[in-house]
């Protein structure tokens, strides 16, 4: 397959994950410049995002790198947008307006979990499909 095939499975990925998925949001503190270099201000940046959450395997589950807890949501890609472990996820909130965070926005409600890991599903390097997130 070559990229344009690629994007458009980019596409309809997105639309079926869209179907059964609903609104998140990926979350990231940024430290505002300036300030006291001692005591800074962070702010938070929200990036919205479409998630389905669902689960791990028993064999998955191994009790330290998967616990029994963790979550498990498959993100739709954005062209543009490369979400790291450095983000936390928010699902069920809303997206606010905010004209002090970097991404314009800030998410208001929900429940917010730390990404513990995040893999693209990747076939080129120059695609990503969408991304497993691993949070807790």
């Amino acid at each position: 397959m070559n990229e344009a095939d690629w994007l458009e499975v980019q596409v309809e990925v997105a639309a079926a994950v869209g179907e059964v998925g609903s609104t998140a949001a990926f979350v990231k503190s940024i430290k505002q410049s300036g300030g006291d270099p001692f005591d800074p201000t962070y702010v938070d940046a929200a990036y919205s995002v479409t998630a389905f959450q669902s689960g791990w395997s028993q064999s998955e589950i191994d009790g330290s790198r998967i616990r029994a807890n963790d979550k498990r949501f498959m993100v739709a890609a954005q062209t543009g947008f490369l979400p790291d472990d450095t983000y936390r996820i928010n699902v069920g909130g809303t997206l606010v307006a905010d004209g002090e965070s970097q991404s314009g926005y800030v998410v208001s409600g929900g429940v917010q979990y730390e990404i513990v890991n995040i893999d693209p599903f990747q076939p080129d390097m120059a695609t990503v499909i969408y991304y497993d997130v691993q949070a807790r």
